[in-house]
């Protein structure tokens, strides 16, 4: 394995009775449903390592309207992961991609471990729900030698013991030196931008709309910091298969630095000075980080990654 996947491995403290490993990375089993993480060899600078869980099964059937839209809605408050659509093998899965250098290996590791954790906690803790809603079968396995594995790795007990509680209190997100530096940075790159005390609103002349938020709390995570980016309202009618779709093309995308939220149907929040304006939800990308895994200058990092994504408006 690459030394990235090797030193998650280790992060992740598996056990090597419940996994089984591989030239690119390995599969293993945090409970009932299978993770695998893999490195993405000669593509760009640094190595792209990926998570993927497996939540559910088609026995040959196709995702409804309905099943695309209970999934699509879930991301929303995205746990630093995105579904993907059935995949050729019938599975959707949940999914998580970085790209490490050695520059920012340390965090982009302890961000990519953390989100292993929650798509493998999401995972388990929707079990019961998602597989009624979306008429599919929940997308349960077994060790090829060791077997079902009776019991949780103590990694699903981390939302619990650690991210909820640091996420009780304020935001850590909030210093107004860093919107301030986060606005300038924006207003360099051609955007409109306004820091005020609930983080950043932008616009660029395509009409992409950036919406960063430190004051909202994430339903299981509590405080942290949301990221929204909006398609332009302009776009063909927005719907639940296409914000899946343009995670599958995340998933394709070689350039890609990192994908820890998802798209989703979501509405912008009104601003009188963007001259933002109640409407109907439209494509937008959310990222959520949470306080556990604060550090200085992690605003304008987070912005600008979410914003790279600009270019999606002219994504087929």
């Amino acid at each position: 394995m690459t030394l990235p996947v090797e030193s998650l491995y280790e992060r992740l403290l598996i056990d090597d009775e419940w996994a089984v490993r591989t030239p690119d990375g390995f599969t293993w089993w945090p409970h009932r449903l299978a993770q695998r993480v893999h490195a993405e060899a000669g593509r760009g600078d640094g190595t792209r390592i990926h998570v993927e869980t497996d939540v559910l099964r088609s026995g040959g059937g196709v995702l409804r309207d309905s099943a695309e839209a209970a999934l699509v809605e879930l991301m929303r408050h995205p746990p630093m992961c995105a579904f993907l659509p059935l995949a050729e093998d019938g599975v959707v899965r949940l999914w998580s991609a970085v790209r490490v250098s050695r520059e920012n290996e340390a965090f982009a590791l302890a961000r990519l471990a953390t989100a292993a954790a929650l798509q493998a906690t999401y995972a388990e803790l929707g079990l019961a729900s998602l597989a009624p809603a979306t008429g599919l079968a929940p997308g349960t396995s077994a060790h090829p030698t060791s077997g079902p594995r009776p019991h949780p790795d103590g990694l699903l007990d981390l939302l619990a013991r650690r991210l909820a509680p640091e996420g009780q209190g304020a935001s850590r997100y909030g210093n107004p030196a860093d919107w301030i530096e986060t606005q300038g940075i924006l207003e360099a790159e051609g955007w409109t931008a306004l820091a005020d005390p609930r983080g950043l609103t932008a616009r660029d002349g395509a009409g992409v709309l950036l919406e960063a938020r430190h004051g909202e709390r994430h339903p299981e995570l509590g405080s942290g910091l949301f990221v929204r980016l909006f398609l332009p309202s302009s776009l063909a009618c927005p719907s639940a298969n296409a914000a899946l779709r343009l995670n599958a093309h995340e998933r394709r995308d070689e350039g890609a630095a990192a994908t820890m939220g998802s798209w989703c149907l979501e509405e912008s929040e009104p601003a009188v000075e963007f001259d933002v304006r109640p409407a109907p939800p439209r494509l937008a990308f959310v990222e959520f980080l949470p306080n556990a895994l604060f550090r200085p200058g992690l605003v304008a990092g987070c912005v600008r990654g979410v914003v790279e994504r600009r270019a999606a408006s002219s994504w087929p």
